[in-house]
């Protein structure tokens, strides 16, 4: 029910409550519902959602090429957490490396701190970390990290952040 626009039928009292048995809806859109209309919205948005989405990834920096896979969401009010998988061939071994990745749900970040999360990737029993913080001026999220070799490596990661 993403974007919906609920209005009153008009044959509602003005001060009768709308019920989940009135009008057929789970607790959640209910909560919506009651949501939007409290602070004078007239979209109604799921506050529980998931879904899986194969992000399209944004080669930054010492990456020759990357690929994405299938990643899951899920977004609880206005917080989505997201967490999947991509491999990343960088051009050096030891220099520093960053790759976009987009959002399931869209965000107008401010401030680098508005998205935050993990990587952790490598070759064999070489593996190291990386951060992943806000792309502000792209709106995606971005991961940093020094890769152990130039070899193809596959990378798994979890963010999250705030719809804004």
């Amino acid at each position: 029910m993403p974007n919906d626009i609920w209005t009153t039928p008009p044959d509602f009292a003005a001060l009768e409550v709308p019920t989940a048995a009135k009008m057929n809806l789970n607790r959640d859109d209910l909560y919506a519902l009651w949501l939007a209309m409290t602070t004078g919205s007239a979209s109604i948005t799921p506050m529980f959602s998931a879904g899986v989405y194969t992000p399209t990834l944004t080669n930054g920096g010492n990456v020759a090429a990357s690929t994405a896979y299938q990643c899951q969401w899920m977004r609880i009010g206005d917080t989505v957490t997201v967490s999947g998988k991509f491999d990343v061939d960088p051009t050096t071994a030891s220099v520093a490396t960053g790759l976009g990745i987009s959002l399931p749900v869209a965000s107008n970040f401010g401030a680098a701190e508005d998205c935050a999360g993990v990587g952790s990737g490598g070759v064999s029993s070489n593996n190291v970390a990386g951060g992943i913080s806000a792309d502000v001026a792209s709106d995606r999220a971005g991961i940093s990290f020094t890769p152990p070799s130039a070899a193809n490596q596959g990378w798994f990661f979890v963010f999250t952040y705030q719809v804004i």
